[in-house]
């Protein structure tokens, strides 16, 4: 895992609480195979975080219909790494 994302969770882990911690560790190892172009670790990111996906997307869009698309064509495209 590249340094950066180590001294990340380090930092992560200074303030917060055990469970988020192994949160954090395990989305940063879902991340850094995502980037190496890992579609099931991109997937899990997906599933675990899509609710604030559609989240940001509704409100960037105001429009439920609209970011229901755009997060499905974002997910195919993995444009969100």
């Amino acid at each position: 895992m590249p340094a950066e994302v180590m001294d990340a969770i380090d930092g992560a882990n200074a303030t917060s609480a055990p469970a988020d911690r192994l949160v954090a560790q395990e989305d940063a190892a879902l991340v850094a195979g995502a980037k190496t172009g890992d579609a099931r670790a991109f997937e899990l990111l997906v599933q675990r975080h899509e609710g604030k996906i559609f989240s940001l997307a509704y409100r960037m869009t105001r429009n439920r219909r609209t970011p229901k698309t755009s997060c499905s064509r974002a997910s195919k495209k993995r444009s969100f790494i």
